[in-house]
């Protein structure tokens, strides 16, 4: 049994998220930010690249995810999966 690694890179423009798999897009979606939690906001087209900051990140799927920075270059998002009730945070590093 062989496990396979991929570096998988995300970028944030002010309008998309972009996902990378080996340096390759595989996947992008729009989002905004937001004050207003998970529970009492939804994604909405109009407001992408019109809110600079915000503690929620609301995705085009639907996804919602609570944003921690940790410093200007690192934050964390954490959300809870659907399927399985868990808390999951993702680490995500600034590069130049």
């Amino acid at each position: 049994m062989t496990n396979a690694t991929c570096k998988t890179t995300i970028r944030f423009t002010d309008t998309e998220i972009i996902y990378y798999l080996e340096g390759d897009v595989y996947a992008s979606q729009k989002y905004h930010l937001s004050d207003k939690n998970c529970i009492d906001a939804s994604y909405d087209p109009a407001k992408v690249g019109l809110i600079s900051k915000g503690n929620y990140i609301f995705k085009e799927s639907g996804d919602c995810s609570y944003i921690k920075f940790a410093n200007p270059s690192e934050f964390k998002m954490g959300s809870t999966q659907s399927q399985t009730g868990l808390n999951v945070w993702i680490t995500v590093f600034a590069q130049p």
